[in-house]
């Protein structure tokens, strides 16, 4: 008796491992297509509002609330981290500035290479008008061949030659001048974090005064109000879930009993916990708005019919 029980409860502890294992999004979220006709178009979901009653029964699951995007956002150059213009629980639109690194050392880089740029675009000028010229001296030479050595014609074709080329290499400067500073924009540009859609900020990783690393993470921004549950489904149970089927949900931290539907099955079964991962978005009326946290435990049963 002693030895299943603690099989059952290991199994269990394996599964919610599993389940925050995924917070960050399993390769199924994305991929699962079994809610798609066979002409490719997406059946029609049903569209449950308000709260339920009754996810708390025997026959409930376990799992955990999450938000359906999560990001950490980092600055895509390294730099000082001059301002975090947000803090931890602040709501957030789309395209808000988050935090900003100083550009002082970029702004003193655009300002070389535009001088650069212009001494390379003064070059250039200089190798077009000289180029002109020797080609012009050769065409000359070539009319009147009959007062030239064949070693006069030969250096002014050389000469004309060698001016195409100096020209040539004047105008890659030239170009080579504008991509520098097109890229000195861009980083000038990326000194300036900015929200990738609306949600709250879940937690700020660095301070103002800080050297950050290109890729490291400042801030983590997540969905406010598009929550989802995540939970596991054991074998025996799986003739209850369907794409699109309705469940209850009861977050227990909050005491809140919501609506949900399935949107996204895996397509295997777990081979060490014999469970199939399912995911559900949650219906979450306006009383509940930005009041359900992710990572909040909870119970979720099929709807009744």
């Amino acid at each position: 008796m002693r030895q299943p029980l603690l099989q059952r409860i290991a199994r269990l502890l394996g599964v919610l491992l599993a389940l925050a294992g995924l917070g960050g999004g399993a390769y199924w979220l994305h991929t699962n297509r079994a809610d798609l006709r066979p002409d490719g178009k997406a059946e029609p979901a049903p569209e449950p509002t308000g709260e339920v009653r009754g996810a708390d029964g025997p026959g409930a699951f376990v799992g955990a609330v999450v938000a359906h995007h999560t990001v950490d956002l980092s600055a895509k150059y390294g730099g000082l981290l001059e301002r975090v213009h947000v803090r931890l629980g602040d709501t957030v639109v789309s395209k808000q500035k988050i935090a900003t690194l100083d550009d002082a050392s970029v702004k003193h880089e655009i300002s070389r290479a535009k001088a650069a740029l212009a001494a390379a675009r003064a070059s250039s000028r200089k190798a077009a008008i000289q180029a002109k010229a020797a080609k012009n001296r050769y065409r000359r030479r070539v009319k009147a061949a009959g007062t030239f050595s064949k070693e006069v014609l030969s250096t002014a074709r050389s000469q004309a030659e060698l001016a195409r080329v100096r020209r040539a290499e004047a105008m890659a400067g030239v170009a080579q001048g504008a991509a520098t500073i097109s890229n000195l924009n861009e980083k000038l540009q990326s000194a300036v974090i900015r929200a990738p859609f609306a949600g709250k900020v879940a937690a700020i990783y660095q301070k103002p005064g800080t050297n950050v690393g290109a890729g490291q993470p400042i801030v983590r921004l997540i969905t406010a109000n598009d929550m989802w549950v995540r939970f596991a489904v054991p074998r025996k149970d799986l003739a209850q879930v369907k794409v699109h089927g309705a469940v209850t949900v009861k977050v227990q931290v909050v005491g809140a009993n919501l609506q949900g539907v399935i949107k996204h099955v895996a397509p295997e079964i777990d081979p060490a916990s014999q469970m199939i991962f399912v995911e559900a978005q949650l219906v979450v009326p306006k009383r509940w708005s930005g009041r359900i946290p992710a990572g909040a435990m909870a119970r979720i049963s099929m709807a009744d019919k």
